[in-house]
């Protein structure tokens, strides 16, 4: 088989698992005060809409299937070094809020917190989390940007799909 085909069926699959539903009609949550209370490497839990997000949240039985570090916007950043990573990113617009996520087909990549305004979203925030240890989270998580997508996860959740008696007794949790 050619590398083509291979990353024309893998495109294909990708294209199926991430086609999205319309979102609800009445927000479930209201995003414009969640946004003004986050504060730097908060968690945001997505109730995703795409056919692998309904994958995710059957296996693990939860309400949410994609997750995102905040890491805020460069007028919030007071740290100089965070502050050249996102302007390394391309980033001018002080006041545009940041997210870092994994995305299936694109990889560790750097989105607008405004493109989950039509998502039930929830922000959950670390207990303890001191100032520079939220910086040294968001700085790392800044470093991995363009990583590709871990798609040993996906497998390890596609184990759970199949019956134990179809798989190999090495493959069970």
């Amino acid at each position: 088989m050619s590398i083509n085909f291979i990353l024309k069926i893998e495109n294909i699959i990708n294209q199926w698992l991430l086609k999205e539903e319309p979102p609800p009609d009445i927000p479930l949550s209201n995003f414009e005060a969640l946004t003004n209370e986050m504060k730097l490497a908060d968690v945001i839990l997505v109730e995703g809409r795409t056919k692998i997000g309904q994958v995710i949240k059957f296996i693990t039985q939860s309400q949410w299937s994609h997750s995102a570090l905040y890491v805020g916007s460069l007028s919030e950043l007071k740290n100089d070094n965070l502050r050249q990573l996102l302007i390394g990113q391309g980033i001018k617009d002080e006041k545009e809020k940041y997210v870092v996520e994994g995305l299936l087909g694109d990889g560790m990549v750097l989105s607008p917190l405004y493109s989950y305004a039509k998502d039930n979203i929830r922000v959950c925030r670390p207990r303890g989390l001191t100032s520079d240890d939220a910086n040294a989270v968001v700085k790392h998580s800044l470093e991995q940007l363009g990583r590709e997508y871990d798609m040993r996860q996906l497998f390890d959740l596609a184990r759970f799909l199949f019956p134990y008696r179809i798989l190999p007794r090495r493959w069970h949790l």
